[in-house]
């Protein structure tokens, strides 16, 4: 919201290229909401959508293979119809209620007859999604603390996990950041990402400056007012009691 409000005059563009330029806003939510919201022609793509495409094409490539050619064919479809805010619902109904992952009801598909995976009966193969098994991660989450009682937080980078939101440091190898007298404590922090699973232990101390580093220093009272993910609020709330 503040990010609308600077950059746009707290007016929501109607860009899909300037929605993902927005804090935690990727490219399936701004494709959404240029679609939903304002109209657009721009492909919705999530599971469902590629169930029903990928079965419709008789495409048995892995997804993770064929991920451009869905993606392209999606658009293409989306361009040529008449609402796209429609369509992209329309399809992803389709694929949530008729195209589903088993049992699809196939009699009741408007697709049934040029279906491909219908037509040589491999629905129950496609798509090809190779289930991979998930990454554990441990690490440390920071509560740096300087005299005034301020808590030293950054901004994320605005691409890749968690992007352009506001955190406590943290890491993936357990290291310090910086000579101190850090304490690590007994609380820890889980949380379940895409690909990975994490587990971050908070650690302590304090400092009235932090070495390298583009963050700043903001009472925790204050903390309301910035961005945080559902998991940098897992790790302020256990911090705060450590």
């Amino acid at each position: 919201a503040k990010a609308v409000v600077e950059r746009h005059g707290g007016k929501f563009p109607a860009d899909r290229g300037e929605l993902k330029r927005l804090p935690g806003i990727g490219a399936y939510t701004s494709a959404a909401v240029a679609s939903f919201g304002f109209n657009l022609p721009e492909a919705v793509v999530d599971g469902n959508v590629v169930r029903v495409l990928t079965r419709l094409n008789g495409w048995t490539d892995p997804v993770s293979q064929i991920a451009d050619k869905i993606e392209s064919f999606a658009v293409e479809l989306t361009r040529a119809s008449r609402c796209p805010a429609d369509h992209a619902s329309a399809m992803m109904d389709l694929g949530a209620t008729v195209c589903t992952p088993r049992a699809p009801l196939c009699a009741f598909c408007p697709w049934r007859d040029g279906c491909r995976a219908f037509g040589d009966g491999s629905t129950d193969r496609i798509p090809n999604v190779a289930k991979m098994k998930k990454a554990v991660k441990k690490g440390y989450a920071f509560w740096i603390e300087n005299g005034a009682g301020e808590v030293f937080i950054r901004k994320r980078a605005e691409k890749g996990l968690l992007s352009g939101l506001t955190e406590l440091p943290w890491n993936t190898d357990e290291s310090l950041p910086f000579a101190s007298d850090w304490i690590v404590t007994d609380k820890t922090v889980k949380h379940v990402f895409t690909h990975f699973d994490l587990t971050l232990t908070i650690v302590r101390t304090r400092a009235d400056a932090v070495p390298d580093s583009d963050g700043f220093f903001v009472p925790p009272s204050r903390f309301g007012g910035y961005p945080f993910s559902t998991l940098m609020k897992k790790v302020v709330a256990k911090a705060k009691k450590s």
